[in-house]
């Protein structure tokens, strides 16, 4: 089985959306700059590029679910040699019900509450840590991030997105209070030794 065609696709679920071009011409830098720290040369202009029409958002919000459930489906339904006049064939505005990704949404409350319930940090393991477990597919080469849990929330089975929101508007306002002390103190020395 032959390679795939080198391409970079972009999935945009904004119905404004973004400049497609901009957005090439930065990961075109980025691989051309990462292949000369490689000893590789890169051949910008053998890279081909798409914007591929893709089921899009409802709202102004959901950016993040959609991008998480593109990288779902692309694992799922991509073939293994991707041709670039067959694009249209598998991404397009049917790809998936946009109804689905709620769904998604469901398994990463799931998944998050479990790993607060649990105690555990997030994991290193990369195929069966958190992100594995919220795609449903084994996820390679990336490093899930360490996070410290609030106390109160780590030890509980269920907290409401209320609950969340409160505490972190509490631990907020807490910094905010701290910051605004901290520029007053030194505010106060400042004026003190201009006397």
């Amino acid at each position: 089985m032959g390679l795939s065609e080198q391409i970079i696709l972009h999935f945009d679920s904004l119905r404004q959306g973004h400049d497609s071009n901009a957005i090439f011409d930065i990961l075109k830098r980025y691989l051309v700059s990462l292949g000369a720290n490689k000893h590789y040369e890169v051949r910008i202009k053998e890279i081909l590029q798409k914007q591929v029409s893709v089921p899009l958002q409802d709202n102004g919000y959901d950016c993040g679910i959609f991008l998480l459930f593109y990288v779902k489906k692309f694992l799922e339904d991509a073939p293994q040699k991707l041709i670039f006049q067959n694009l249209d064939e598998i991404f397009n505005h049917n790809w998936f019900p946009v109804k689905q990704t709620s769904n998604l949404r469901e398994k990463i409350q799931e998944v998050m509450l479990e790993e607060f319930a649990t105690k555990k940090e997030f994991t290193n393991n990369l195929t069966n840590g958190p992100l594995s477990k919220i795609l449903d597919v084994p996820v390679y080469n990336i490093r899930e991030p360490k996070v410290n849990i609030a106390r109160d929330i780590a030890t509980r089975k269920l907290i409401t997105s209320d609950e969340f929101i409160t505490h972190v508007e509490r631990e907020l306002a807490a910094k905010l209070e701290k910051n605004r002390v901290l520029e007053e103190g030194t505010l106060s020395r400042a004026i003190l030794k201009k006397e």
